[in-house]
């Protein structure tokens, strides 16, 4: 649907601040975060030709390919490997097993897994490695989804490729801490330049575009969801339909793992689980 912004605002407002508010209402984005993102972006184009730009945006469909050039240009892509280790860590010795267990208690050899915002994809091989190595041991074969989600086209392509090459600076590899450091052998001890999932891997994940602000849950019966560092970039009204779609998603007793900077208090199904180390959110049974 095109943006309509009445002539009034539109005298009050920057072409930035418009575009803002309409990104607001399609991404869920903060317009104090995307307004100088936007200033940029139009500040990159002939003087004379920034209204026109700005008109064509506002007019636009969210499908549209102008719309979505402009989109991407605003997502954050920031991701590496075993981001935020305590939690992950806690994940594998507690959480997963549980989860895992608790399946088993129900007769099911089914995990289900989704993590929305997922960026170029290297959170998601993290979680298949951890559900890799919290089902070694089981038997038989269990049937297992790792769902990642993200809004950026151009992100997913790179996360469906499954490579990741170690450069310098700010690259997949950055902090990989040392109890995950077996998983990638040969890039941390420079006899490779790149990592690539195993096909193992590639059959426990799959990516699909989704707009974490608006869009209903991709998944359902879910045992765990993995939403970390996106919120904090959403305002208010579109961070607490996000936190709870992502509750709306989990089987009951199935965890949420959030940012460190970010809560699942909106969400009255969720109990929030504190441990020494870290936090995490579980799913409370229908009373």
């Amino acid at each position: 649907m095109s943006a309509r912004v009445p002539a009034d605002a539109a005298t009050a407002l920057t072409d930035a601040q418009l575009l803002a508010g309409v990104v607001r209402d399609r991404m869920g984005l903060k317009p104090d975060l995307s307004t100088p993102k936007i200033e940029a972006l139009l500040h990159a184009v002939a003087a004379d030709g920034r209204r026109a730009v700005c008109r064509e945006l506002l007019a636009s469909d969210p499908g549209d390919a102008t719309w979505r050039a402009f989109a991407e240009a605003l997502l954050v892509h920031e991701t590496y490997f075993f981001r935020h280790p305590d939690q992950l860590r806690l994940l594998a010795d507690v959480v997963l097993p549980r989860l895992v267990q608790d399946r088993i208690d129900a007769g099911s050899r089914e995990l289900r897994v989704w993590c929305a915002g997922c960026a170029s994809g290297e959170e998601v091989y993290t979680l298949a490695l951890l559900v890799q190595a919290a089902l070694a041991a089981r038997a038989p074969a269990w049937n297992v989804t790792i769902l990642g989600t993200d809004l950026s086209a151009q992100s997913l392509a790179l996360a469906r490729a499954g490579t990741y090459t170690l450069a310098a600076g700010l690259n997949s590899f950055r902090d990989v801490p040392p109890f995950a450091r077996h998983h990638f052998t040969a890039i941390l001890s420079a006899a490779a330049t790149t990592w690539s999932a195993s096909a193992e891997l590639r059959r426990l994940t799959r990516f699909a575009q989704h707009n974490l602000a608006i869009d209903p849950p991709p998944l359902r019966d879910v045992d765990l969801v993995v939403c970390r560092n996106t919120l904090i970039y959403f305002d208010e009204p579109h961070a607490r339909a996000a936190i709870n779609s992502l509750a709306d998603a989990l089987r009951p007793a199935g965890a949420l793992l959030l940012g460190p900077a970010e809560t699942a208090s909106a969400a009255t199904t969720l109990r929030m689980v504190c441990t020494e180390q870290t936090v995490h959110w579980m799913k409370q049974a229908s009373p």
